[in-house]
């Protein structure tokens, strides 16, 4: 059923999306970010940490998903579950789309950058994502690919930026990054270079 239809915003944060874990204590707010999808709607990956979301949105959508959250707990929900939203091009306010219940296409980036940075992850990086990226036309093998990108890859310069490979399509020339980098205009850059390594 059609409730309304909502111009959607487009561009940098358009489609926000939260995770929140339900544990025994409560609810939690595990990590807010901005998802990356087509014109069509399809879901390619995912922005976190600096510069991935403003403020104001963020602070909304997690607010949001807290109170979302607390009533699933008190319902007797556990576990993990997502909250993805749209920013009305009208008013610019985010409007709930769908609830996921189960860990999300962004958990995986969410547990690589806490794992390098820390807690504090969210402060220290821009981490961008792509669970489906089409390198050209030509299936390359893993150790192709990883020499192409030997010089982008994480640890970069012995720094903590670059790429980490998270899948290889042994049948498609497709493969899952995560780009780690200081900034989205760095971010950018690095994904640039790889399209054109890895190019064929």
């Amino acid at each position: 059923m059609v409730e309304e239809y909502i111009e959607a915003e487009r561009g940098i944060s358009s489609c926000p999306s939260a995770e929140v874990f339900l544990s025994e204590r409560g609810p939690k707010v595990t990590y807010a970010c901005d998802q990356i999808v087509t014109e069509t709607g399809n879901f390619l990956g995912i922005t976190l940490g600096k510069e991935a979301l403003n403020k104001s949105i963020k602070n909304k959508i997690n607010r949001i998903s807290f109170l979302i959250g607390k009533k699933f707990w008190e319902l007797g929900y556990r576990g993990f579950f997502d909250i993805d939203f749209v920013l009305s091009k009208k008013d610019n306010k985010p409007y709930i789309i769908e609830t996921n219940m189960r860990r999300t296409g962004g958990t995986h980036v969410f547990d690589t950058a806490r794992c390098i940075f820390g807690n504090d992850w969210e402060n220290k990086a821009f981490i961008l994502s792509q669970d489906s990226f089409c390198y050209g036309n030509k299936i390359l093998s893993e150790k192709v690919i990883l020499e192409k990108m030997k010089d982008i890859l994480f640890p970069m310069d012995k720094n903590k930026k670059g790429i980490i490979v998270s899948i290889i399509n042994k049948w498609k020339p497709t493969l899952g990054f995560i780009i780690i980098e200081e900034s989205a205009d760095k971010a950018l850059e690095v994904y640039f270079q790889m399209k054109e390594v890895l190019k064929n």
